[in-house]
């Protein structure tokens, strides 16, 4: 997205970039450290200092291995039949049946038994916390490049969460 970020060393920082993106990140995560759930970023508040400016952000632990790539579905979708998932899901009328088709498809391509309670999961927190930004770029799998095998990705981009956004949310 538009939002910088930084990668030094192990850790990734985030700035705020059209309103309180960062302490969403923190406050969603700090929920889901109360929760059930176990596979997750987990995001710390920040200042960060730039040569332009000062920045609100967030800082987070790389969640990826030695030899290890982030796969958004969009791009892995895009890579074993030529068009995105964006393109794929619309040409299904029903919600359920883009759901199919994205559980299907990642099962049948990565390997991954798990990924349809995975998704729901992910789907149940965006609603809770009103994420606006879940699209097929932040759904994503990881690849280790070297065996080619998949993992589940930790849950991660929660910044467009409670009204942050404050250009349509003022």
């Amino acid at each position: 997205g538009d939002q910088p970020k930084w990668h030094v060393g192990d850790d990734w920082y985030k700035a705020d970039h059209m309103g309180y993106e960062a302490f969403s990140e923190v406050i969603v995560s700090w929920m889901l450290e109360y929760s059930t759930i176990e596979n997750f970023v987990t995001y710390t508040p920040v200042e960060i200092l730039s040569t332009e400016k000062t920045y609100t952000g967030c800082q987070s632990k790389n969640f990826r291995q030695e030899g290890e790539m982030l796969m958004p579905l969009e791009k892995l979708h895009r890579a074993y039949y030529g068009v995105g998932l964006a393109k794929k899901l619309a040409e299904f009328e029903e919600v359920e049946e883009r759901i199919r088709y994205t559980v299907s498809f990642v099962e049948r391509t990565t390997g991954l038994t798990d990924f349809g309670v995975y998704l729901s999961t992910l789907l149940e927190l965006d609603a809770f916390v009103l994420n606006e930004d879940r699209h097929t770029n932040n759904i994503a799998v990881i690849r280790n490049v070297k065996t080619g095998t998949f993992r589940l990705c930790p849950i991660f981009d929660n910044g467009l969460s409670l009204l942050s956004d404050l250009n349509d949310y003022p």
